[in-house]
């Protein structure tokens, strides 16, 4: 009987052969943090935890995306803009950490269950069966445009007018009407 011994991958180095490809791997290889939070927040949804938020942005240098995600009881949209009632109930990523999300690394490897349970354990206030169906619904949406567009959402950015929804994949033209309004 043979076996076989397997090396432990430590590293992996990308060529690319002119400064557009290097650009377009580095801004994939950027999306791999965020597309698993937002599968994670989804997985949160199906098992139950629609009372998740998220708000994605870019900084206003337009270099880093962020997302912030809480409770929807913690948000207050009454003035036309997100608000939180409690800023240490929000757990929060930029793109500027690199894979770096609750105090670990989350990756293309990392799978949506695991990122799922970060959330949860960085908050681990949130009540199961509190239920949103408009924003789940909307947010099912959601992950079918980044899914088709290949690229990550954002809510608000100093270059376009936001009433046109959120904006799927920098300067795309692709838009998702804004998210439901928060329950009152």
């Amino acid at each position: 009987m043979m076996t076989t011994e397997r090396a432990a991958v430590t590293s992996v180095t990308l060529v690319a052969f002119n400064h557009d490809v290097y650009e377009r791997m580095r801004a994939k290889q950027d999306e791999a943090t965020p597309r698993r939070i937002l599968e994670g927040v989804q997985r949160l949804y199906k098992r139950g935890y629609e009372q998740f938020r998220v708000l994605t942005y870019m900084s206003p240098s337009g270099i880093h995306w962020r997302v912030e995600i809480a409770e929807a009881a913690a948000m207050d949209d009454s003035e036309g803009y997100v608000a939180y009632r409690n800023e240490n109930v929000v757990l929060r990523y930029s793109t500027g950490a690199a894979p770096e999300f609750a105090d670990t690394i989350v990756d293309r490897s990392s799978k949506p269950e695991e990122v799922a349970g970060l959330i949860l354990a960085s908050m681990p206030w949130v009540q199961e069966h509190v239920l949103d169906p408009a924003y789940a619904d909307w947010y099912v949406r959601l992950m079918r445009l980044i899914t088709a567009q290949d690229a990550v959402p954002i809510a608000l950015a100093d270059y376009y007018d936001t009433r046109q929804g959120w904006e799927v994949g920098w300067g795309s033209g692709a838009f998702i009407d804004a998210s439901p309004p928060l329950p009152r």
